[in-house]
This record gives structure tokens, C-alpha cells and sequence, in this order.
């Protein structure tokens, strides 16, 4: 690396990986320097100013492309486009954003190896930015900070050439003091290169952009080595004399601290603290430091100093250091300041110390102010190779992040930023590995402040290199960096930024060497490195699972998507390093199913410490369709060739403006809760287990609730004592508690749901607020009656027990309608309206009925009702109340709209026969051959009983080995009619997707209320965080955002269900099975959804597409590329054991 520039930019040096700074300032904390106090605790500056906003901009397909001598001061470049700083400019109409995973976006346009760049298609971003320096502003020099630019960049000031660097995610610094004009207009120009010999070390799975993305500042210094004046650049590098000079001799008057170092030690009983300070800069004066406990309010503002000075040491320039050529830190000192009984740092209670450093020059005048955060905390391996963080082993309930928005990219704002951090503490969330580079400097400050534990990751991925490699495309030597050392300075200069920059964070715990870049001699340098420079923290690696050549690169063994028995297996052989998933629960679209089974492992496992969903949000940019609609674009969607398609929707967050949790959010959270709160009717107890390092129970209130379809029949508040780490019972006590001669009254299903919420408003949730529940279920028998809202809306009553799991919905009964008329729902209620009146109505009431037999159709007509089954079909119309209810005729279903899991482990194909068996289904009699072929049926049977009458179809199945199921209709004189599903399991056909019935309603009946697992999607496999209570939404918002429409929209463990028009009318669904039934409506079909890239893909809305069924696949997630459902998730095929699924249609 150059300190000091060439003198003139040499392009060829772009593909030379040696060449990555010139003129670059050495990296060093991000601190910044204030005038005084009061800017300190405000965090402004006057000694800063902002470049960002409009800038003059001129696009360059290659290097053959660019404007000549477009720097020079006499070019007048006024007359350019504008373009926004920070942003990309593939997002302000320049190129073409590109997504791809693990090819090179050049990838089939241009034959190049390492460290070749394209020549063709490189664009390049002549950038230029006219600026005044406001009177008063320079104190001691001129710098500029830029704190992004994708991926390399030369830059000049009024046509001197400054400096060059590359890597897109580390901040870079330049001084422009030797070519500033105090007194007049500035030209800054930079130019950004897209590609440069480091792209091969930036292959992460991300939209491919270039620009000047981060901020960009103007600082002065309050001491300087390089006053106005002091220096220019020769033609060979030189510093040479300038005008204004003395000799040469720089004005080194003021103070300035260029760097801070701070590190905290603790007592073994953690009852004292020592912060170690190591200050480096230049001038002379003296420096006073002073400790302070920070108190924020929500909105993270520096409230005041909590309490006095803790305290404080004067200080002065105590050693003279040459750490660069320059002199700007020439100077060093170190102190150390002690606290007793300090606050620990945890993302439980994140405690942070205010360090004022008030800088003073040599006549004891205040020249500058600094705020640097502290956090005393204690990260170590302890000798059982388990992680401890003060003192307490430590697990990551984490998740992976890019830096995304839909809008802008990876040019984010601190509201967005302070979002994602926000969702994530509400979600229990604590830790976050930056994927896969340096994230924008104020994510760590919320990190620090609202407490996450944090992987900072170096700017390194070179999966196309060594995937090319082990495939045997390429020889090993295409593999980037491996063992070649020409890549070694590149890649220590990334680890050093990023070190730098980040060191003072107590929320960065973790050093990663970055990602997916195979094994080698060149990253084990890199992880010694950071050894060596900071022993405080430990070190990161995932690859050398794929090369132990260099097993000592990674304290810890990471791995991407081991299955848990993986994981187990592994550890049973290897005992001596704790075991991590930096990437696992592969959130793509509908997924994360059997999350719990990881999480479950970090209780039974001591030296498995948790792991990183991948990943937090989508990474999906917003376009427009041909009629001007906004919808979430992904790869290809840009016209970009080659691409990777969707695969960049990943996200437990939606990628829209508002960054939304996903319905995945809610077996996330639940997974991630830090109390396991076990709940036992029958034992009578609640059983408590405290997951936290270092939090009490006591500090969150305990909530008793107990509901009853819904409704809350008794709720009351304690507080319980739990330490960190210990479990303890509670008796209940509800017969003494609750009484149920007075609570539990009435017949019916009930939930006893125990909840943990806060106690006191957070800054990043309000008072009251649920972080951890459990809950049971239970009955009180003899006719339950069940609720299906409050006032107005309606109850079933059913004589069933607890549910316990969807997995057993298999009933091998017989299909004979008689043998289950007892099990059969009899009683609808409204609830009691304002004037204490209620209205009965029965399922399978004894009414009067008339049955009428049609050559082609069978009849039948109650007092509100009328039903219509036409032969070898189906029900073909129901009207209740003298209106239609049905769009279609209700049929057999066997298909799911395919989620990305399922596309990625080929269960559209390996389950196509069930799609096609959906689609066409076959009487056993065809009706439409003139009545000349038979296969082997009937139209179908009708059997008149004492009270109802059942209507049988049998449906030839388009399946190989064929076979067949059947559907009985009992329909009984009040208008309730029982659909009962069976089928016989053939040998050598797979498994369905999905058992049950499917039907249309009008458009019209969009209000759903169900009484089930909410209020999310859920799914066998996904039923973590749901609650069993009543839930209410609409039909046109259920297919879930996914980038790519899939399965989504399903409610397991539904008793009951109601799709209904604005006035109420509609249809009811209801159950036998225990366990409930899974129940979705949505606007289009499973068939239409699957057909559709994009949600405006959809058709219009016409049906509301009702589907009941004994339940379907689980969603799965352990990876998106092959993983499958968990058996036990799937529906069993087992010979001789007859599926049969029942529920209940009535009009209301």
C-alpha cells in the first residue's frame, strides 16, 4: 500500500491485486472529533461537512468510454446530469443492477482469470462535486472520508491527482490540504470503477452495483502534520516544500488524536474494571479523559452523564512513534482508568460508559471534544472450548444481513438501519453477523446501544473461484486467494480496515475472515493477524471445513446447513472447539420449518452455541410492470444476463419500505424467547426455564391468562423469581386461583397461556410487550360449545379433546357415513347481543328436507337451503338464504402451489402425479362417452337415511399405479352437509402434498374468521409462536409477499372456520378431528399461484379459493437446495391405513 499517490492514476493497475491504496491515509477508529462538550453529547461537529446530495455525473461504458481530462479545473463539467450521493447508479438510471450468487457477473461475456477485469462491459462513474469551504471551517488541514464506494475509485482535487482505492465496504480517507482553494470554488472529481482486480475478492451473493454509496465528508483536524500549504504531490510521490511553507515545515500547533484504542479488563468476580486507553495523533497540549455512565432515552439520545464522573486522568503525549511517513500519528500515549462494580456490557442490558476526551493545546486552550462509547465486557474460550461472555457461556440467536433496501439498496439510512435493529430485539434476536463485509459504521453504534452481538466480517467471498476449482472446471490455482500470496496485502489491508475502524465496539465480539473463499495459507495469515493485533476477541472462519490444511484459521468450527444429527455426529468425535452455524435455516420464501430442532440443540449441547439465519431481508429492489404498479423485483427481472433469479428473497423480513417481519418472524421469535415456559394443566404447574446469561425473571411481568375460544375469561399478573440459567415449577393453583365453578363454566375448549412481557417501556418496545409465552389446552366436557367470535359472531359446539399433532391426522375408520353420525357437530350459537339474547342453530338438526332425483342431477331442499349434485361430478351449487355460495364444484385435493423449498428439493416433479391427479380428476363412470364406456362405477350413490341423505362419488385418480378415493356427502335437513375425503394408499405411489377438499367462492366473501393456530401461517412443521385463539383477516391478504408467489396463507389446528361477505353471510367449516384441520382462503388457485413469476403475475381477483384439507407437507428449511421435509412432517403412505378427512359445510 502507498501512503503518498504516484502522481498521476495508471489504469492499467486495476487488475493488479498488489495495487489496492495510493494515497490513502492509514485506517484508525471511527471516532470523531468535536469542538466541545455539548457537540459531543448532541453528536454534530462543527469540524465536519457533509459532500452528500447532488453531484454532477457522466456514465462511461468501459475504459475507452471516459471523459478526456474531465478533473482538469478548466473542464467546465456544470453542464452534466445529476446524480444522488449516497447511491448506486445502477438505481438512478445508469447500467443495470445484477443479480448473482456464485457466478461473476461477467460470466459468459468475457473468458478472463484472476485478476483479470471485463473490458467490454465495465462501467465507469466520472463523478464531480463543486464545493466552497465555509469561512472558519479549516483548522488544521483538509480531509475527505469516503465511507463506501462499490468497488474501486480514483479521485482529484482542482485537477490534482489525489489518491486511489478499492474495496467497496471500507471506510478510505485522503488528505487534500496540498491542493485545496480556501477562498473560492473546489473540484472534486472521482472516478469509480465497477470492476478491479479486488472483484474477484467481492463475490458475495448480492445485486451487483457500483457507485459512491456511503457518506462522504470534509474534515479538518485539530492538529496537523499537513497544514494548508505544507505539501504537494511530486510526479515520483515526493512531499516536497509548497508555497506558504516555512522551510518546509508544517504548523503542527493543537492537538489531535488520529486514533483510539480501548480496552477493558475485569476481576474474575467482575466487581472492578479497568479501561485501557491507547491514544495516537500529533501536537502538543494535553488531554484530559473523563468516565462517565451513559443515559439514553428511547429514542437513543444522550440524555445526560449519568451521576458524577466515575473517573478521570489528565494526560499528554508521552512517546514518540513512527507508524507512517506522514506523521499523523506521531505521537502516543496510554492510560488507564478504573471503575468499581461496573455495569456489564450483554445484549440482555447493554452498558455503555461515556469516555470524554477534551483535548487542549499547548496555551491550555479546549481546541476539541470526543464521545467514545465503552462497553466493560469479558468475551473468552474458556479451557472446556466453550465461548463465555462475562463469565457465562454464550449462545447466538442470530441472523445474517445484508445491507439492503428496496429503494436504495445497499445505500441505507439510519431509520432503516435502527428498523432492522428494532424487529430484530422484538425478536428476540441478540446476534448478528455482518454478511459478508464492514457494514455502515452506525449499524455497530446501534448495535452497541441496543445490544447485539456482532461477526464482523471481512470484504471476502470468492465462491465462484473455488466452486469453478471443485468442480473441475478450473485448477486449483483459479482459486482466490488460497495459497497465493499476491492476494496476501489486498486481503490484510481488508481485515486491517475493518479492525480499525470497528475495535472500540464492545457489540463486535467476533472476527470473521469473510466467506466462502475455500481454505489457504493466505486467510490462515489473515485470522493470525488479527490474532496478534487483537487478543481480546476471537476469530472466524467457515472454510476450513472444506480445507483443514489450515484448521487453526477458525477458533471455533462453523458450518453452513448441517443437518442437526450432522452436528451431533460431529461433536462426538470433536471436543476441542465450540461449534457455531454461521448460516442455517435457509429462510427463502415460505420456510424455516423444524427451526426448534437448532435451537433445542444449544440446551442439549454445550459446545454447540447457536447460529445465523440466512437471512434477514430480502434483498428485492423496487420496479415498476408495463402499467406504471410497483412491484419487488429480483434477479433477471433488470434485463441482466447471466443472473440467479429469486434466490436473493432469503429474508425473515419483506424488503419493502416499510421492512416488515415476515410470517417467519413468528417461529423465530418463539424459538429464540428467552424463557422456555412450559405449561401443564394437567400437573396443574408452569415450569419456567430461564435461557439468559444474566437477567431475572423478575424483571418482566408474568401473565396468567386464561381464553375460551378466544375470548379472556381471567387474566392476572405476578412476578416470579428465576435466576439466569436455572428452571423452576410453579403451581398453578387454578382451582384455588380461578375456581372453576366461576371461570370455567362452560363447556368448552380452553387455553391456559402463561406469558413473560416487559416491565418497563425499551428502546425498542413499550411496556407490556410479550417477549416469551407457553400454553395448554384443555377441556371441559359434555357438549363444548365453540366460540367463533364475540358479540354477533358465531359458536360451534363438539365433542372432541385437546389437539396434540397435525402429523396424526390419518383416521383408519371406516368410509360408512353411519358409523360416525354420533362424532357429528350439533350445535351452532350466536353469543348473547346488548339486550342478553342468543339464537341456537344446529349442525345436523333433524329438519324437514325433499329430495329430488333429476335425470342428470340429484336435489336436495331444506327450509334455507338448497343443494345440487350432479352425477359422475361433484356438489355442483349450495344456496343458503336463497343465494349461491359456490363458484365451482367442490373436489378433491392432492396439490400445493410448490414453495422455493419445495422447488429446490424437486418436489414439483417428484409429485407431479398428484398435481395432474388435482387437476383431473376422473369419475368412475363417465358420463360424457354415451354412457358406452364404464369404468367400473357408478354415477354415483345416493343412500336416504332417517335423518339426512349421503351422496357418494368415487374419482379415478390419474396416477401410476392408478388409484382411487372417494367422497361421501352426508347433508342433513338444517343445511349442514359433512364432506368425508378417503383414500386407500396404493404401493409404489409417494406421499401427497396436501389431503383434502378444495372449492370457489365469489370475490366477494373475503372476511375469514378461524378459530386455530395464529395469527400467522402455520404449517405442521412451522407451529412455533402460534397461539390457539380466535383470528380474523381477509382473503385477498393471505397469499403472503414472497418475491415468488407460493404456498402461503394456511392455519393449522383450525376447529372452525367462517368465509363471509360484508354482511356476514357465508359459509361455515368446521371439524371432527382433535387435532383441528388445516384451512386456507385465498384469492386464486394452487395452480395459478404456481404459474406466476411475480404477484402482478396473478390474475385477477374473481374467487375466493377455499381449501380444507387433513393437512399438507411441511414447509421445511434446513437449506433451499435439496434439504426435505422431515418425515415426520410429511403425510404417511402407509398400505392397508386408509386417509379419510371430515369437516362440516354450513351456510350462515
Amino acid at each position: 500500500m502507498r501512503l503518498y499517490n504516484m502522481g498521476t492514476f495508471d489504469y492499467s493497475k486495476l487488475t493488479d491485486p498488489g495495487y489496492f491504496a495510493d494515497g490513502r491515509l492509514p485506517a484508525h477508529s471511527d471516532h470523531i472529533i468535536c469542538k466541545n462538550v455539548q457537540e459531543a453529547w448532541d453528536e454534530v461537529s462543527s469540524y465536519r461537512m457533509s459532500l452528500n446530495g447532488s453531484w454532477k455525473f457522466r456514465y462511461s461504458a468501459n475504459l475507452n468510454d471516459l471523459p478526456k481530462d474531465f478533473e482538469d479545473p478548466k473542464v467546465d463539467c456544470h453542464g452534466w446530469a445529476d446524480i444522488r450521493v449516497p447511491a448506486h447508479m445502477q438505481l438512478e438510471g445508469y447500467g443495470v443492477a445484477q443479480y448473482v450468487n456464485v457466478q461473476y457477473p461477467w460470466d459468459g461475456h468475457e473468458d478472463i482469470d484472476p485478476p483479470m477485469i471485463p473490458t467490454k462491459d465495465h462501467p465507469v462513474g466520472n463523478y464531480v462535486k463543486y464545493f466552497t469551504i465555509p469561512k472558519g471551517f479549516i483548522n488544521h488541514g483538509l480531509y475527505i472520508r469516503f465511507d463506501g464506494v462499490e468497488s474501486a475509485f480514483a479521485l482529484w482535487l482542482n485537477g490534482v491527482y489525489v489518491g486511489y482505492s478499492s474495496s467497496s465496504f471500507d471506510a478510505k480517507e485522503f488528505d487534500l490540504t496540498a491542493c485545496m482553494n480556501e477562498d473560492g470554488e473546489n473540484k472534486l472529481a472521482v472516478q469509480v470503477f465497477k470492476y478491479n482486480a479486488g472483484s474477484w475478492m467481492e463475490d458475495q451473493d448480492m445485486f451487483r452495483f457500483s457507485g459512491i454509496f456511503r457518506d462522504v465528508t470534509l474534515f479538518t483536524r485539530t492538529s496537523s502534520a499537513s497544514d494548508k500549504g505544507c505539501v504537494v504531490v511530486g510526479s515520483e510521490g515526493a512531499i516536497t516544500a509548497a508555497s506558504g511553507s516555512k522551510n518546509g515545515a508544517c504548523d503542527i500547533s493543537g492537538m489531535d488524536v488520529y486514533d483510539i484504542k480501548v480496552v477493558t479488563e475485569l476481576t474474575d468476580d467482575y466487581t472492578k474494571g479497568k479501561l485501557h486507553v491507547t491514544l495516537k495523533g500529533c501536537g502538543s497540549g494535553q488531554m484530559s479523559l473523563s468516565l462517565f455512565k451513559e443515559k439514553w432515552d428511547r429514542d437513543l439520545n444522550i440524555q445526560a452523564a449519568d451521576g458524577d464522573e466515575i473517573c478521570s486522568i489528565d494526560t499528554e503525549w508521552t512517546e514518540d512513534i513512527k507508524e507512517d511517513s506522514r506523521n499523523i500519528c506521531s505521537k502516543k500515549t496510554e492510560v488507564t482508568l478504573t471503575a468499581d462494580n461496573p455495569s456489564l456490557w450483554s445484549a440482555e442490558d447493554p452498558n455503555l460508559y461515556a469516555l470524554i476526551i477534551t483535548l487542549y493545546d499547548e496555551n491550555g486552550a479546549e481546541c476539541g471534544t470526543i464521545l467514545q462509547e465503552v462497553g466493560f465486557r469479558e468475551f473468552v474460550m474458556g479451557d472446556d472450548h466453550i465461548m463465555y461472555l462475562n463469565g457465562k457461556r454464550i449462545v447466538f440467536n442470530g441472523t445474517d444481513r445484508h445491507e439492503f433496501s428496496a429503494r436504495t439498496g445497499r445505500a441505507l439510512s439510519h431509520k432503516d438501519m435502527e428498523t432492522d435493529v428494532i424487529n430484530m430485539k422484538r425478536n428476540n434476536i441478540n446476534a448478528l453477523r455482518m454478511s459478508h463485509y464492514p457494514n455502515n459504521s452506525y449499524m455497530y453504534k446501534l448495535c452497541d446501544r441496543y445490544g447485539l452481538y456482532v461477526i464482523d466480517e471481512t470484504n471476502l467471498e470468492t465462491h465462484g473461484t473455488w466452486d469453478a476449482a471443485g468442480q473441475g472446471k478450473k485448477p486449483q490455482s483459479y482459486m482466490v486467494p488460497y495459497d497465493n500470496e499476491d492476494w496476501l496485502d489486498m486481503l490484510i489491508d481488508r481485515g486491517t480496515s475493518m479492525l480499525e475502524r470497528d475495535k472500540n465496539h464492545p457489540s463486535v465480539i467476533i472476527w470473521s475472515c469473510g466467506n466462502e473463499a475455500f481454505g489457504g495459507k493466505v486467510i490462515y495469515e489473515l485470522s493470525e493477524y488479527f490474532r496478534h493485533t487483537d487478543p481480546t476477541r476471537l476469530v472466524h472462519y467457515e472454510g476450513i471445513c472444506h480445507d483443514r490444511r489450515y484448521n487453526d484459521t477458525s477458533d471455533m468450527e462453523s458450518r453452513m446447513y448441517p443437518p442437526v444429527a450432522e452436528i451431533k455426529d460431529y461433536l462426538k468425535e470433536h471436543r476441542d472447539k465450540p461449534f457455531i452455524c454461521c448460516e442455517y435455516t435457509h429462510a427463502m420464501g415460505n420456510s424455516c420449518g423444524a427451526m426448534y430442532k437448532y435451537t433445542d440443540l444449544t440446551e442439549e449441547e454445550p459446545l454447540y452455541q447457536g447460529g445465523f439465519i440466512w437471512d434477514y431481508i430480502d434483498q428485492s429492489i423496487i420496479k415498476k410492470d408495463r402499467y406504471g404498479v410497483e412491484f419487488q423485483g429480483y434477479g433477471g427481472d433488470f434485463g441482466e444476463r447471466p443472473n440467479d433469479n429469486d434466490f436473493c428473497g432469503n429474508g425473515i423480513a419483506f424488503g419493502g419500505d416499510e421492512r416488515k417481519p415476515s410470517p417467519k418472524m413468528q417461529s423465530v421469535k418463539y424459538n429464540y424467547q428467552p424463557f422456555a415456559v412450559i405449561v401443564d394443566e394437567d400437573a396443574d404447574t408452569v415450569t419456567v426455564r430461564n435461557r439468559t446469561l444474566f437477567t431475572n425473571t423478575d424483571q418482566y411481568i408474568m401473565r396468567l391468562c386464561v381464553e375460551r375460544y378466544g375470548k379472556t375469561e381471567y387474566q392476572k399478573d405476578y412476578i416470579v423469581s428465576v435466576e439466569p440459567g436455572q428452571q423452576e415449577v410453579f403451581g398453578l393453583s387454578l382451582e384455588e386461583k380461578i375456581g372453576y365453578g366461576e371461570i370455567c363454566n362452560k363447556e368448552g375448549e380452553y387455553v391456559i397461556r402463561v406469558s413473560f412481557l416487559l416491565k418497563e417501556d425499551t428502546r425498542y418496545a413499550e411496556a407490556g410487550y410479550e417477549v416469551a409465552f407457553g400454553e395448554d389446552v384443555f377441556m371441559v366436557e359434555n357438549g363444548p360449545e365453540y366460540i367463533v367470535g364475540s358479540e354477533e359472531e358465531l359458536a360451534l359446539a363438539m365433542n372432541d379433546q385437546l389437539p396434540e399433532s397435525e402429523s396424526e391426522a390419518v383416521d383408519a375408520g371406516s368410509d360408512d357415513s353411519e358409523a360416525n353420525d354420533e362424532a357429528l357437530l350439533n350445535k351452532i350459537i350466536i353469543p348473547e347481543d346488548e339486550f342478553g339474547n342468543s339464537i341456537d342453530i344446529t349442525f345436523g338438526e333433524n329438519k324437514p328436507y325433499t329430495v329430488t332425483y333429476g335425470l342428470c342431477n340429484v336435489g336436495i331442499k331444506g327450509e334455507n337451503f338448497e343443494a345440487l349434485f350432479t352425477e359422475g361430478s361433484a356438489l355442483t351449487s349450495y344456496k343458503y338464504m336463497g343465494k349461491e355460495l359456490l363458484e365451482s364444484k367442490v373436489l378433491p385435493n392432492f396439490w400445493r402451489a410448490p414453495t422455493q423449498n419445495d422447488y429446490g428439493n424437486g418436489a414439483p416433479a417428484r409429485y407431479a402425479q398428484w398435481k395432474i391427479a388435482s387437476m383431473y380428476l376422473m369419475p368412475k363412470y363417465d358420463i360424457y362417452t354415451q354412457y358406452e364406456h364404464f369404468l367400473g362405477g357408478t354415477p354415483f350413490e345416493v343412500k336416504e337415511h332417517e335423518d339426512h341423505v349421503s351422496i357418494s362419488y368415487n374419482y379415478k385418480l390419474q396416477t401410476s399405479p392408478e388409484a382411487e378415493c372417494f367422497v361421501t356427502y352426508d347433508v342433513y335437513g338444517d343445511g349442514s352437509i359433512r364432506i368425508t375425503l378417503s383414500y386407500d394408499p396404493v404401493e409404489g405411489l409417494i406421499e401427497m402434498p396436501e389431503f383434502g377438499m378444495i372449492f370457489k367462492m365469489n370475490a366477494d366473501y373475503d372476511n375469514l374468521k378461524w378459530y386455530g393456530y395464529g395469527p400467522e401461517e402455520t404449517y405442521s412443521d412451522k407451529m412455533a409462536g402460534a397461539k390457539l385463539s380466535m383470528y380474523e383477516g381477509k382473503a385477498s391478504s393471505q397469499l403472503a409477499p414472497y418475491l415468488l408467489p407460493q404456498e402461503s396463507g394456511n392455519h393449522a389446528g383450525v376447529r372452525f372456520a367462517s368465509v363471509t361477505d360484508e354482511r356476514g353471510r357465508g359459509l361455515l367449516l368446521a371439524t371432527e378431528l382433535p387435532e383441528g384441520m388445516s384451512f386456507s382462503a385465498l384469492p386464486w388457485t394452487p395452480h395459478e399461484i404456481e404459474n406466476a413469476a411475480h404477484h402482478f403475475e396473478l390474475p385477477p381477483i374473481h374467487h375466493t379459493v377455499v381449501r380444507a384439507s387433513i393437512g399438507q407437507l411441511g414447509i421445511a428449511g434446513d437449506n433451499t437446495w435439496g434439504s426435505l421435509t422431515h418425515p415426520e412432517f410429511r403425510l404417511p403412505v402407509e398400505k392397508g391405513k386408509t386417509f379419510k378427512f371430515s369437516f362440516m359445510l354450513r351456510g350462515i
